[in-house]
């Protein structure tokens, strides 16, 4: 026979029949992924916010990215879930909307297959977790970082445009409440000075004290921020035992915050 057609022969061999090597580098890779969404689960379920810090960023990029994820619904609803409880344990409003819409579009989208079941409760519809995540955003900067990722989860075609996620994308100071804009007007008078006063930090304490309940995000960057106020002071101890006293339950990935 031909060496060119014994090389041929080989060539079409080996695309029909992937080699053991090939098989096991898919084995593990399948392996990985469905280790890690064990490992998310179970730290889901047991509230470990720094086990799912270490885990969640390769996870959520591969549900909101536009190459094809390997992840089946339920599990790319639990990395959703799981990214928006970490985002709003650290405190870090903003980067919890986008988990959270893509959350509730992927509930609508396991209505229509009975056949998948949820690994984690839905996402609460009511007006009690709304408060969590209001339509305000900190920052010019948070807003536009919130409207880049959604525009790019949507053209990759694994988020919808409704109702709830224009009110977030067209979020402006227009729509903050005045409850809300006090709040927010002396987080901004501490961020922005490098003496706060005692007046000003413990402003920010009574409106976190006053408004817990009806606006917990402001509140709590409120909180974070006297802390941060008296640290500008070189006030250290006072800092510390307010942050034990409000954040008693601590995680390290937080950044900036306590």
């Amino acid at each position: 026979m031909p060496k060119l057609l014994l090389l041929l022969l080989f060539a079409v061999s080996g695309l029909l029949f992937p080699s053991h090597q090939l098989l096991a580098q898919q084995v593990q890779v399948a392996e990985t992924v469905a280790s890690q969404i064990a490992r998310l689960k179970y730290r889901y379920e047991i509230d470990d916010f720094d086990g799912i810090g270490e885990l969640i960023e390769p996870l959520f990029n591969q549900v909101i990215g536009k190459e094809e994820s390997s992840l089946d619904l339920p599990q790319k609803h639990l990395v959703a879930m799981a990214a928006m409880r970490f985002h709003l344990v650290s405190g870090d409003h903003s980067r919890a909307i986008l988990p959270y819409l893509l959350a509730l579009h992927l509930q609508t989208e396991l209505k229509e297959q009975p056949h998948h079941l949820l690994l984690v409760e839905p996402a609460d519809k009511t007006e009690k977790f709304r408060r969590c995540l209001p339509t305000l955003f900190f920052t010019a900067d948070d807003r536009s970082r919130f409207r880049k990722q959604f525009d790019q989860a949507v053209t990759n075609g694994v988020c919808l445009k409704t109702e709830l996620s224009e009110a977030y994308y067209k979020a402006g100071k227009d729509q903050r409440s005045p409850a809300q804009q006090k709040i927010l007007d002396a987080i901004l008078l501490v961020r922005e000075n490098p003496q706060p006063t005692d007046r000003e930090i413990h402003k920010l304490l009574d409106h976190s004290f006053d408004q817990w309940v009806a606006h917990p995000t402001l509140t709590r960057e409120a909180m974070t921020t006297a802390i941060e106020g008296l640290m500008k002071l070189n006030r250290a101890a006072e800092a510390d035992r307010l942050k034990s006293t409000l954040f008693p339950k601590r995680i390290r990935y937080l950044g900036r915050k306590p």
